[in-house]
């Protein structure tokens, strides 16, 4: 399988404010077999032939994305939560 890498557009609107295709690709070393790359959002895809000569030519750039990327949820047990006092009076008494 290529290696995945995240990716974005350089390329400006067209004068009716629509984001040019940058890249259209159907190969299984995509996620979901396919790329489809029409803005200024970072995606995610695989190295491909294609997706290599877009980088060349500059119509894609990579993305550095950070070590941790928040992808790895934290369980809510994880999460320290301050200690609950109890209460410093006593209830009323009914009569």
């Amino acid at each position: 399988m290529d290696e995945l890498i995240v990716v974005r557009s350089t390329l400006a609107p067209g004068a009716d404010g629509a984001m040019p295709v940058a890249l259209f690709e159907r190969d299984p070393a995509h996620p979901g077999g396919e790329a489809f790359i029409a803005d200024d959002r970072p995606h995610r895809v695989a190295r491909t032939a294609a997706v290599a000569a877009r980088l060349a030519a500059g119509t894609l750039v990579e993305v550095v994305v950070p070590p941790d990327d928040g992808a790895t949820p934290v369980a809510p047990a994880a999460i320290a939560s301050p200690p609950v006092e109890a209460p410093t009076r006593s209830p009323r008494r009914r009569r």
